[in-house]
């Protein structure tokens, strides 16, 4: 786990910007990536990304499943309950490929004026990633004190390139605001690619403003 007053990432993995892995395989249970300051008095500093992975280097291939990591945050961000790409000015950086399953993995603020985003995955601005034969069930992004502009994909939150490739099924994912849980699976402010030959299935839909959504490229 990672627990700090401040910034806390990567419960199990946390690779920054010069690092370099071929493949990470395995089974990632109960990581978190917990921030306990409020962020008040002028500090916004206060972010838990990553609750099992962080990354801002170099990651091929992700392999496996991943359940009830979550990110936490008393202050400004909680944010990718599994997984957290962060943005990159490098075109040779970032998570390459993932696939596997995601079961209970959330964000979680408790600051009304903070947010909560990606409960399973959190794909920055800028950043590619390919999601291959995985599944995202019972998921959530979640803050009972503050609106829903604040509370943003249930399963994923993406801001870059999200590219669909095989078979992906998302059921049972949420997102929770002023007491109340709604389904959300992805909610997409970037660019989502459904590859020719895959498929993609949302239970609880899909959200977002200015997001473009390319079918069978």
């Amino acid at each position: 786990y990672a627990l700090a007053l401040d910034y806390a990432s990567g419960g199990a993995i946390n690779n920054n910007s010069s690092g370099k892995i071929e493949t990470v395989t395995g089974s990632f249970n109960n990581n978190y990536a917990k921030s306990t300051g409020t962020g008040v008095s002028g500090d916004d500093t206060t972010y838990a990304r990553g609750g099992a992975v962080f990354n801002a280097g170099h990651i091929e291939k992700i392999t496996g499943n991943f359940s009830t990591n979550k990110a936490e945050s008393a202050g400004i961000e909680a944010s990718g309950g599994a997984i957290y790409q962060v943005y990159a000015s490098e075109s040779s950086l970032g998570i390459d490929e993932v696939s596997g399953t995601f079961t209970s993995n959330g964000a979680k603020n408790t600051n009304a004026s903070g947010t909560a985003r990606g409960g399973a995955i959190y794909n920055d601005v800028n950043m590619a990633m390919t999601i291959k034969n995985s599944t995202f069930s019972s998921n959530y992004a979640s803050n009972s004190n503050t609106s829903v502009d604040n509370v943003q994909g249930g399963a994923i939150y993406n801001a870059g390139n999200l590219i669909f490739k095989g078979v992906n099924t998302f059921y049972s994912n949420s997102i929770t605001f002023v007491n109340t849980s709604y389904g959300n699976d992805i909610h997409n402010t970037g660019t989502i690619t459904i590859s020719a030959n895959g498929t993609l299935s949302l239970d609880s839909g899909l959200s977002g403003e200015n997001g473009v959504i390319n079918m069978g490229s």
